[in-house]
C-alpha cells in the first residue's frame, strides 16, 4: 500500500456517504435514546433554567453584545458563547423548560459531527495515499459516534458549547481541505472563504476551537508542502484565521471589560503537572472507558513527581513518534498530532479550575480514535477477525455510552455517583444536597450539604452550601438555625446571592416581623431587581399592611422578571382585585388559568377565574 502517492479527490462517492450517514444516525439514536427526559444539571440552571434572557427570542442579537445574558450569576464572568446562549434560547422557545428539544438539538449536532470526523478522515487518507479509505473512516467515524466518553459532551445540555464549536471547527477543517484539493479551482475559493468564517463561529461557540490554525499547518506540513512543485506562498492563507482569531479576541476583550474574570487560583506550572498527570487517565478512558465520572474533583499537583514525569515523557516521546511518522504513515502521524492539539487549548498554559473534565476530550477524541483504527487497519490483516473485532468493539460502546446515559436522568442519579467516585469532593456532596432539597428530602440534604462543609468550611467559597442548609432549615422550622445560615452568606456575598434576601425576608414574615421582613427585601431588590420572587413576596406583605398600589407595583414587577410563571400571575390577579381593577384581573386569570402545570393548579386558577365573573 503506497502512502507516499496522494490523491487530490477528498470526498468518497455520494451513495458511500448516504450509507455512512444512515449508519451514523442510527448508532447515534441507538446511544442517546434514553436520553430525551433527562434533567438539567449543574450549569444548565445558571445558563439556562435561571437564565431569563433566554425565554425572549428578541434577545437573540444581545447575546452577542452583552457577556451577562449568557448567565444568570452575579459574580465574575469568564465566558463569551454568544451562539451556545442564542441556541439555548431557541430551544425554549421550542419547549420552554421540558427538556426533549434541548436533547434533540445535542444529539443532532453529534451525528453531523459523527459525519464530518468520516468525511474528513477519508479526505485526510485519501491525501496520505489510501485508495479505499472508506471502511477505516466508517469505523472511526462510528466509534466516535458512540464512544461513552462522549457522553459528558451529549447528555449534559451545558456542553452543547462543545458540540457547537467542534461543528464548526470540523466543517472549518473540511472546507479548508477542499480549498487544498481544488487546486485553483473557482468552487476552491467558496471553501476558502467558508474556512475562517466557520473557524470564527467556532470561538463564539467556545474557546476551545482556538486550535484550528494549528491543525491547519499540521496538515500543510504533512500533505501540502512535500508536494512537488506546491509553493510556499500558501502560507499567506493562514493570515485570514489569524485575522478571525483576533477579532474574536478584540471583541471578547471589549466584552469583558463589563466584568471581571475569576483567576484559577494557581500557577501555570502547577497547572502543566496536573494536566500531565491527567494526560494518562484521558489515555485510559478513551481505551477503556470505564468508571468514568462527571467531576473527578482530583487533586492539584505542586511539585514534580514520577507520575507527572512519566507522564510527560510518555506525551513527548508519542508526539515525537506521530512526527517522525510523516512519510513513512502520514495519517497516523497526522491524527496522532490531532489530540494532542486538540488537547492543548484546555490541558496546557492556561489554568482551568477543573483539572480533569471528560468533555475535553470531544475534539480531541477524533484524532486518538483515527489513529487508533489506522493501527487496527495496518496490523490486524486477518479480513474475519478485523470485521469481529470491529463490530465487537462498536456494540461494547454502544452499550456502555446507553448505560452511561442513565446516571444523567435526575440530578440526584448524577451526583449520587459523583459523590460515590469522588466522595471528599465538596461539590459532588453540596450537588446531592441541591437534588435531595428539591425532591424535599430535607434530612438527607441536611446531611449532605454538612458533609460539603465539612470538606470545604470556607463560609466565602462554599456559601452555596450554608443557602442551601438555611433552606432545609426553614422548611423543618429550626427558623434560628436558618436565619443564621442566610446571614452568613450576605456576609460574605452582599451583592451576590439574592437569594438569600428572599428567604431572609421569608423568616421575618413567617416569625411576624413585617417592617423587618419589607427591609431586607427592598435590600435584595437593590442587590438585583430582576429577582421576581422578592417582588412577589415584598407585593404579598403590603397587601397585608393595605398598601394596596404598592402591592401592585411589587407585582407587576414581579411578572416583568418572571411572565410565564404560574404562581406569580395567580397572586396578581389577586392584586388586581383588590386594587378594583377587575378587568385586569379577569384578563390575568385567564393567562394564569393556560400557564398552569398540574391539575391542582387548574382548579385554582378556574376557581379564581369563576369568582371574578
Amino acid at each position: 500500500m503506497n502512502f507516499d502517492v496522494p490523491t487530490t479527490n477528498p470526498a468518497p462517492p455520494g451513495k458511500a456517504v448516504l450509507l455512512a450517514a444512515c449508519l451514523i444516525l442510527v448508532a447515534v439514536l441507538a446511544a442517546y435514546s434514553n436520553t430525551f427526559h433527562s434533567e438539567f444539571h449543574f450549569d444548565d440552571y445558571h445558563q439556562i433554567v435561571k437564565n431569563q434572557n433566554i425565554r425572549d427570542l428578541s434577545n437573540l442579537p444581545r447575546f452577542f453584545t452583552d457577556i451577562r445574558l449568557g448567565t444568570y450569576m452575579h459574580g465574575p464572568i469568564d465566558f463569551f458563547r454568544p451562539i451556545t446562549s442564542a441556541s439555548f434560547a431557541v430551544n425554549y422557545a421550542m419547549s420552554g423548560y421540558d427538556t426533549w428539544s434541548y436533547h434533540l438539538v445535542n444529539i443532532a449536532l453529534h451525528f453531523i459531527n459523527s459525519l464530518l470526523v468520516f468525511l474528513i478522515i477519508s479526505a485526510v487518507l485519501r491525501q496520505a495515499g489510501r485508495e479505499d479509505p472508506y471502511y477505516v473512516s466508517l469505523f472511526a467515524a462510528l466509534a466516535f459516534a458512540l464512544h461513552p466518553i462522549q457522553t459528558g459532551a451529549v447528555t449534559y445540555i451545558s456542553s452543547r458549547s462543545v458540540l457547537l464549536a467542534g461543528m464548526f471547527f470540523l466543517l472549518a477543517f473540511y472546507c479548508f481541505l477542499r480549498y487544498r484539493a481544488s487546486d485553483g479551482a473557482k468552487y476552491g475559493y467558496v471553501f476558502a472563504v467558508a474556512a475562517p468564517a466557520l473557524y470564527f463561529m467556532g470561538l463564539l461557540s467556545k474557546e476551545v476551537a482556538v486550535s484550528l490554525p494549528a491543525m491547519v499547518i499540521l496538515f500543510d506540513v504533512f500533505f501540502t508542502f512535500p508536494r512537488k512543485g506546491k509553493s510556499y506562498k500558501s502560507v499567506y492563507y493562514y493570515t485570514a484565521f489569524v485575522l478571525a482569531l483576533e477579532v474574536f479576541m478584540a471583541w471578547r476583550k471589549h466584552m469583558l471589560i463589563y466584568a471581571t474574570l475569576d483567576p484559577a487560583g494557581y500557577s501555570v506550572g502547577q497547572y502543566l503537572l496536573s494536566e500531565s498527570n491527567v494526560l494518562l487517565m484521558y489515555v485510559r478512558l478513551l481505551v477503556l472507558p470505564m468508571n468514568q465520572n462527571f467531576d473527578y474533583a482530583l487533586q492539584l499537583t505542586k511539585s514534580f513527581d514520577v507520575e507527572a514525569l512519566l507522564s510527560a515523557v510518555l506525551c513527548l516521546l508519542a508526539a515525537a513518534s506521530c512526527y517522525l511518522l510523516r512519510k513513512k504513515v502520514p495519517g497516523l502521524g497526522f491524527f496522532g498530532l490531532w489530540f494532542f492539539i486538540a488537547l492543548a487549548p484546555e490541558s496546557s498554559l492556561i489554568p482551568i479550575k477543573d483539572t480533569a473534565v471528560e468533555c475535553r476530550l470531544y475534539l480531541p477524541s477524533v484524532g486518538f480514535i483515527a489513529a487508533l483504527s489506522i493501527l487496527a487497519r495496518r496490523y490486524v490483516t486477518v479480513g474475519s477477525l478485523r470485521k469481529g473485532i470491529a463490530v465487537t468493539v462498536l456494540a461494547v460502546c454502544l452499550v456502555l455510552s446507553f448505560n452511561r446515559n442513565k446516571v444523567f436522568a435526575t440530578e440526584q442519579t448524577l451526583w449520587n455517583d459523583v459523590a460515590g467516585k469522588s466522595p471528599n469532593s465538596s461539590r459532588a456532596h453540596l450537588n446531592l444536597g441541591h437534588a435531595l432539597l428539591a425532591e424535599k428530602s430535607y434530612r438527607e440534604a441536611s446531611a449532605e450539604l454538612r458533609r460539603s462543609l465539612e470538606i470545604n468550611p470556607s463560609s466565602y467559597g462554599n456559601y452555596a452550601s450554608i443557602l442551601d442548609l438555611g433552606i432545609c432549615c426553614y422548611n423543618q422550622k429550626y427558623y434560628k438555625d436558618a436565619e443564621e445560615a442566610f446571614k452568613t452568606v450576605i456576609e460574605f456575598h452582599p451583592n451576590d446571592a439574592p437569594e438569600a434576601y428572599y428567604d431572609l425576608g421569608r423568616i421575618y414574615a413567617e416569625t411576624g416581623r413585617q417592617q423587618d421582613s419589607v427591609n431586607i427585601l427592598l435590600k435584595g431588590i437593590s442587590v438585583d431587581p430582576n429577582y421576581a420572587l422578592t417582588h412577589l413576596l415584598l407585593a404579598d406583605l403590603y397587601m397585608r399592611q393595605d398598601k394596596k398600589a404598592d402591592a401592585l407595583r411589587e407585582g407587576i414587577e414581579a411578572r416583568r422578571c418572571l411572565p410565564g410563571d404560574f404562581d406569580i400571575n395567580y397572586n396578581l390577579v389577586i392584586i388586581y382585585a383588590g386594587n378594583g381593577m377587575l378587568d385586569k384581573a379577569r384578563e390575568t386569570a385567564g393567562e394564569a388559568l393556560s400557564l398552569a402545570q398540574d391539575e391542582q393548579q387548574r382548579k385554582d386558577a378556574q376557581a379564581l377565574a369563576d369568582r371574578l365573573r
